[in-house]
C-alpha cells in the first residue's frame, strides 16, 4: 500500500484505469515499469505487481504488448538498457520522470514509431552508448504525436529525427547535445500525394535547445515546419541547415550563438521567412540564401560575422548566390562588435539574382561595402551603412576567440 501510494505521488493525477468508459479511452490501459534491486517490475493501473523481468528491455516490451489499444506507460527513474527500439503504437503516451528516467541505447532507435497516431513521448533522457545507435526518438509517418522536454545526446545521426511524411506533430521543449549530424532533423516531409495526412502539413517545433551537435537543426525535403523560440548553442558547424526543397519554413525568436560556420543555411529552398531572430558570433557568414525565392529576412540581429576564422579571411553578415529571386531583405541590424574582425560586406547579390529589395538595413563595421549588390532589377534603398569602425570600439585587442571545452567539459555529465 505504501509503495502505492508513493506512486500516485510521484506520478501526480494520472487516471490508472483500464479504459472502457464514455470518455473514448476505448481499451486503452496504463502501466508503470520500476527499477528495483537489479529487476523490473511491471504494475498494473492498480499498482499490482504483475511480474518481474530480469532486464528493462524485457519489462518495457511485456508492458507496451498489454496496450495494443493505447494508455500511458509510465518508466519511473532509474536506468533503462535499450538494445533494440521502443516501438509505439498509436495513442500509446510512454514517459518517465525526467532526468532521473535515463535510457542507454545500443540498438538503432531508442524509440521508434511507425505509422501510428496520438502518441506522446515526454518526459525522459535517451543517451546513445555506442556508435550503433543512430537515432534517440525516430518516427517515421507518424501523425498528431508530439515528442515533449526530452533530452537525447550523442547519437551518431540525430537525437529527433522525423522522416516520411510526419504530419501535424509537434516537438516542444526538447534539449539535445552531443548528437553527429543534428540535434533535430526533419526528413522529407511533404506529403507529395503519399502522406496519410495529405500535402505540405505542418510540424512544429519550438522552445528546443541545441548545444554542441554537430548541425542545430536540420531539414531535407521538410515543408511547412515552423521553428519558434527555438536556439542553437555551439553547433560544430551551422545552426540551422535547411535544403533539398524544404519550401515554407519559419524561424521566429530563434537565436544562435557561437557557431564552427555559418548561422543559418538555406539551399535550394523557397518561402523562407527568417525574422524576429539573433544570429550572433559565427565563424562563417551569417546568413546564406544559395537559390532561395520568394523570402523574407526581416527585424533580425546578424552579429559578429567571421569571428577568429582560422583562415584569417573576413565574412559577410548575409549572402544571397546562385538565382535568389524575389526575397525581401529589410530592418535587419548587420555589424560586428569592434572586439572582433570587421565583415567583409554587410549584405552582397551575387549577378545570378534578380528582383530582391534590399531595403531599411542598419550596416556598421566591414572593410569593403555595407550593401554590394550584383542583381538584375533588385531594388537596393534606404540602407544606413557605416563601416571604418565599429560604433563600439571597446578598446581591447581584436579576435577573442570561443573554443567549447566548456560546454564539451559540462555535456559530459549530462
Amino acid at each position: 500500500m505504501l509503495f502505492s501510494n508513493l506512486l500516485m505521488r510521484w506520478l501526480g493525477p494520472v487516471c490508472f484505469h483500464a479504459c472502457e468508459c464514455s470518455c473514448g479511452g476505448g481499451g486503452a490501459v496504463d502501466r508503470v515499469v520500476a527499477p528495483q534491486d537489479g529487476e523490473y517490475i511491471v504494475l498494473s493501473a492498480t499498482m499490482a505487481v504483475l511480474k518481474k523481468y530480469g532486464s528493462a528491455q524485457d519489462a518495457i516490451s511485456a508492458a507496451l504488448a498489454d496496450m495494443p489499444k493505447g494508455g500511458t506507460l509510465t518508466l519511473l527513474s532509474g536506468c533503462y538498457a535499450i538494445e533494440k527500439p521502443i516501438e509505439l503504437v498509436s495513442h500509446v503516451t510512454l514517459r518517465g520522470m525526467g532526468r532521473g528516467t535515463r535510457l542507454g541505447v545500443k540498438g538503432e532507435f531508442g524509440i521508434y514509431a511507425k505509422n501510428a497516431d496520438g502518441g506522446r513521448v515526454e518526459n525522459l533522457t535517451l543517451v546513445a552508448k555506442d556508435d550503433n545507435a543512430q537515432c534517440g526518438v525516430h518516427f517515421e509517418g507518424v501523425g498528431d504525436s508530439q515528442v515533449v522536454d526530452v533530452f537525447v545526446k550523442g547519437f551518431a545521426k540525430a537525437g529527433i529525427f522525423f522522416t516520411e511524411n510526419c504530419f501535424l506533430c509537434e516537438i516542444r521543449g526538447a534539449k539535445t547535445c552531443g548528437n553527429k549530424q543534428s540535434g533535430i532533423w526533419l526528413n522529407r516531409q511533404t506529403g507529395n500525394g503519399n502522406g496519410r495526412g495529405g500535402k505540405f502539413v505542418p510540424t512544429i517545433v519550438t522552445n528546443c535547445i541545441s548545444y554542441a551537435d554537430q548541425i542545430g537543426y536540420k531539414t531535407t525535403e521538410a515543408m511547412v515546419v515552423n521553428f519558434v523560440a527555438c536556439a542553437a548553442y555551439q553547433p560544430v558547424t551551422r545552426g540551422w541547415h535547411i535544403f533539398g526543397i524544404s519550401n515554407s519554413v519559419l524561424l521566429s525568436g530563434c537565436r544562435t550563438f557561437q557557431c564552427g560556420s555559418e548561422a543559418v543555411y538555406v539551399e535550394n529552398s523557397h518561402e523562407i521567412n527568417i525574422s524576429s531572430s539573433i544570429f550572433c558570433w559565427h565563424r562563417g557568414d551569417g546568413i546564406v540564401l544559395d537559390n532561395a525565392r520568394w523570402g523574407l529576412v526581416s527585424a533580425c540581429n546578424i552579429i559578429d560575422s567571421g569571428v577568429r576564422d582560422k583562415q584569417g579571411k573576413f565574412t559577410t553578415g548575409l549572402v544571397m548566390k546562385n538565382g535568389c529571386m524575389g526575397l525581401q531583405i529589410s530592418s535587419n541590424a548587420v555589424f560586428n562588435w569592434g572586439d572582433q574582425c570587421p565583415m567583409l560586406y554587410g549584405i552582397t547579390e551575387d549577378e545570378s539574382c534578380a528582383d530582391n529589395s534590399i531595403t531599411q538595413n542598419n550596416i556598421n563595421y566591414y572593410t569593403e561595402q555595407g550593401v554590394a549588390s550584383k542583381g538584375k532589377d533588385t531594388l537596393v534603398k534606404d540602407n544606413k551603412q557605416v563601416g571604418p569602425a565599429a560604433y563600439l570600439s571597446m578598446g581591447k585587442p581584436p579576435y577573442p576567440d570561443f573554443d567549447m571545452a566548456k560546454i564539451e567539459a559540462f555535456m559530459t555529465n549530462q
